[in-house]
């Protein structure tokens, strides 16, 4: 019964066994933590009001706050001075800053005629600025949008919120 063979046999399938639980497990932690907009860190920035956007931030604050906080993660010294809720064509919003040089965006979502910007990934760029909202974080919250001319990006992430 416990033969070397035997014995070999035994680690052999104890071992793939093994490898096969651990691959198991890890691609069960990464299904449970989803990283997607609906588990994002969300801020009011807004209302809806006769199909117009309206800014309701402390635009001051808001500013200061996004400058310092993007330039100590990210090493971007941006200052911006205009934040705005852009809309595309199809009904997307978004919550653009503006500088100089840079612009930076995060998603919007509307609720109940209430704007919420997921304001824990921001895109930011100065390869695109002049575009009306630069590159643009992907609604799944991984990845951000490129510039129509694909330059550069910056995604900032952080488990809280960036603006407030």
């Amino acid at each position: 019964l416990c033969s070397n063979s035997n014995i070999k046999l035994f680690n052999f399938i104890f071992m793939k066994s093994l490898n096969f639980l651990s691959i198991l497990l890890i691609f069960t932690i990464i299904q449970c933590n989803p990283v997607d907009a609906q588990n994002q860190i969300r801020t009011l920035v807004g209302r809806l009001e006769n199909d117009s956007t309206v800014l309701t931030v402390d635009i001051p604050k808001m500013l200061s706050t996004y400058n310092s906080t993007l330039l100590k993660m990210s090493n971007i010294d941006a200052k911006f001075s205009d934040i705005s809720i852009k809309t595309t064509n199809d009904k997307q919003y978004f919550l653009v800053f503006k500088g100089s040089s840079y612009v930076s965006s995060f998603l919007v979502i509307e609720e109940k005629y209430q704007l919420f910007a997921y304001s824990g990934i921001s895109c930011t760029t100065s390869d695109c600025a002049s575009e009306q909202f630069g590159c643009t974080p992907k609604v799944s919250g991984v990845a951000c949008w490129p510039c129509s001319n694909k330059g550069k990006c910056t995604k900032t992430v952080s488990n809280r919120s960036l603006i407030d």
